[in-house]
């Protein structure tokens, strides 16, 4: 079959970025599935803003500043909009579907009436949190939503086989990461840090964040500059900038617990995901999907007033760390639990090539 995946976000990236630099949740999304869809034998087309059109592991992937002439009658038999419905629409194709990752959707009253006349064939939400949140808020068909979780790209797979080797590649001392952009909890991870740093002296922490990972300039991070500058000053912790995935995974597999205070709705978390494949424990909030993404293997604080929930955020991040002193091959083997319990894209593409 033809598939053509419209991304028409800014974000320069084609396929193959994935590992090579820093990328948010979508847009990896993005890069595994038209590879793996290519591995299994289908058609692939990718328009990104990418300054580098090619083929990359077999998808054809286009510039939308530099569409070739034949792109007007081109027939496809399914067209994928990322987070973005209406491009779809101009699209020759048998289907076409609005691939969303968010809690909101776009134009919603132009949209239920694309669905309603089978313009568009439907929406693919990434978690049943979401698409009861779009039932809900908007008069949208039901039965033309439907669900594909997201999932990990396969390099985080099969890394890490039994306990003695997941402990082997943890840090000597006990090691919290972040890596998002500042605006997902990261200053209540700052204002509880030094008092954590009080239980556990040895304690580092790394913080991989900066709004670059939406590729933002440099002046999107000036309002955070007061949380780097935190970051900075308090003993303990290293800043550094968001990495591809390859080296994210390298650095997650040696952290003991990804500390991710989630201050916004997730509709799914793909980073979240990561570092449960990599052999983190995670240790978030409970809103929005993150409960569904995590599948009982996480630790989650009910969200509540800002200051309770710091309050009680601090006493799980310190009870997971005491954890992991006393019981840490005990931990190794919760690992491989969660480990085995994250979806497969074994499963997955099977879910996509049903459409």
């Amino acid at each position: 079959m033809k598939w053509c995946f419209l991304d028409s976000d800014t974000l320069d990236y084609h396929p193959m970025t994935l590992e090579r630099s820093a990328l948010s949740g979508t847009p990896s999304m993005v890069c595994t599935l038209t590879r793996l869809l290519r591995q299994a034998g289908q058609e692939v087309t990718l328009v990104t803003h990418t300054r580098q059109p090619g083929r990359y592991a077999g998808v054809e992937t286009l510039s939308w500043k530099a569409l070739p002439d034949d792109w007007g009658s081109r027939r496809f038999d399914l067209v994928i909009g990322v987070n973005a419905w209406q491009p779809a629409m101009k699209v020759t194709a048998q289907k076409r579907y609005y691939w969303n990752h968010q809690a909101e959707a776009q134009a919603p009253n132009e949209l239920a009436t694309a669905l309603k006349t089978g313009f568009l064939s439907g929406i693919i939400c990434v978690s049943n949190w979401q698409r009861d949140k779009l039932l809900r808020t908007y008069s949208l068909p039901a039965d033309k939503l439907q669900v594909i979780p997201n999932a990990v790209a396969p390099l985080f797979t099969g890394n890490l086989l039994n306990p003695d080797s997941l402990l082997a590649a943890k840090a000597p001392a006990l090691e919290l990461i972040y890596a998002s952009v500042p605006i997902r909890g990261l200053d209540i991870l700052l204002t509880i840090f030094p008092s954590l740093k009080l239980r556990f002296p040895e304690l580092q922490l790394k913080v991989y964040s900066s709004m670059s990972l939406y590729q933002l300039s440099a002046a999107e991070d000036l309002p955070f500059e007061p949380l780097f500058r935190e970051c900075r000053l308090i003993g303990g912790i290293e800043l550094l900038k968001p990495v591809g995935k390859v080296e994210l995974m390298s650095a997650l597999r040696k952290a003991h617990i990804l500390a991710f205070p989630a201050s916004y709705p997730e509709t799914s978390c793909l980073s979240i995901a990561e570092a449960l494949a990599s052999g983190c424990r995670v240790v978030s909030s409970d809103r929005g999907a993150l409960h569904e993404t995590t599948r009982g293997q996480a630790r989650l604080v009910p969200w509540t007033r800002l200051d309770q929930f710091c309050f009680d955020y601090f006493e799980a991040l310190s009870e997971e760390l005491k954890l992991w002193k006393q019981e840490p091959y005990q931990q190794a083997f919760k690992m491989l639990t969660q480990m085995q319990n994250q979806p497969s894209w074994k499963t997955l593409i099977q879910d996509w090539l049903s459409l």
